[in-house]
């Protein structure tokens, strides 16, 4: 998993990830890569993800802020037999408009597995099955609009 984070300062050294499990402390999920982009405004960070089901945290640590990011799912295809599964490389970016992100914004992603069985025009002939993974989103908060606003100051 990539995240590109999006008009922030947050160095390297501020950034960390963390996979949340049920009833036990947290594992702390080392950072891949970490690189500034040629545009200077961009912080590209990248982990391993270590399961199918998975809750991570990133944590920016200082007074940085970020405008926005783009996540970005990789995975290696397979073919075996008769039976294909396509790669997954798929990115999609998150923003609010005119404000920077809330200081806890939550995403859930959720993966489809789509499978298209194909059946053989000659009896005796093996199904083909070809197999994508299809993306959602819920953006559960990405901006902290409403609590300004209950609380009657910016």
């Amino acid at each position: 998993m990539t995240l590109d984070l999006v008009n922030t300062q947050a160095y390297c050294s501020n950034i960390s990830f963390q996979q949340n499990r049920p009833g036990v402390n947290y594992l702390r999920l080392p950072m891949t890569a970490c690189i500034l982009q040629p545009d200077n405004i961009t912080r590209s960070v990248s982990v391993a993800l270590l399961a199918h089901r998975i809750d991570v945290q990133l944590n920016i640590t200082g007074p940085y802020f970020l405008g926005g990011f783009r996540l970005c799912l990789h995975g290696p295809g397979l073919i075996k037999d008769f039976n294909r599964l396509h790669a997954l490389d798929m990115c999609q970016f998150f923003s609010t408009p005119n404000q920077t992100l809330a200081r806890v914004a939550t995403l859930s992603v959720v993966f489809i597995k789509v499978v298209n069985q194909t059946k053989p025009l000659h009896i005796g002939d093996l199904s083909q099955y070809d197999g994508r993974w299809a993306t959602t989103f819920a953006e559960n908060a990405l901006s902290d609009e409403m609590i300004y606003e209950q609380g009657g100051t910016y």
